[in-house]
């Protein structure tokens, strides 16, 4: 496999901690748009910052993804405005779409992707970024690419 992606729960337990270590090409922080959510990013950074310190030759994060993201909803644009200008580490572009797909395709058993043009297009357009900040690790990458902010 070229890339192999770990999806882990949203904590900081033994797993996500094994899954931080093995992901030495980068760690992609995936977060809601809601307050909470968005306030435990800092402590995931620093837990991914002690992981980079301990195993040489990581990378550690290498960007802040949202999810459940709907662009006419005032506070989902406030909050990502503040996270590109507060948080040190780079905001994907690319935000997945809130859709209720998700949940349809959960009792037909196929992907979100299959049945949401939309949903397809932002998994599209995540991953070409995914693979551009992996392959090109110098490179400013989303906001920091936008704002023309070294990494």
């Amino acid at each position: 496999f070229e890339y192999i992606l770990i999806d882990t729960p949203p904590s900081l337990g033994a797993l996500s901690m094994n899954a931080m270590a093995a992901a030495k090409d980068g760690i992609i922080v995936i977060s809601n748009l809601d307050m909470m959510s968005v306030r435990g990013i800092s402590t995931f950074i620093e837990t991914a910052d002690t992981v980079k310190r301990l195993v040489p030759g990581h990378r550690g994060v290498i960007g802040i993804m949202f999810s459940l993201y709907v662009d006419r909803r005032v506070v989902d644009r406030t909050i990502d405005d503040w996270a590109k200008e507060f948080y040190p580490i780079p905001t994907f572009t690319t935000h997945i779409p809130e859709s209720s797909s998700f949940k349809k395709a959960n009792s037909s058993l196929v992907l979100a992707s299959q049945i949401d043009k939309k949903v397809r297009a932002a998994f599209e357009n995540l991953a070409d970024e995914i693979i551009y900040a992996v392959e090109n690790p110098n490179e400013p990458i989303g906001s920091a690419k936008n704002r023309g902010v070294d990494k």
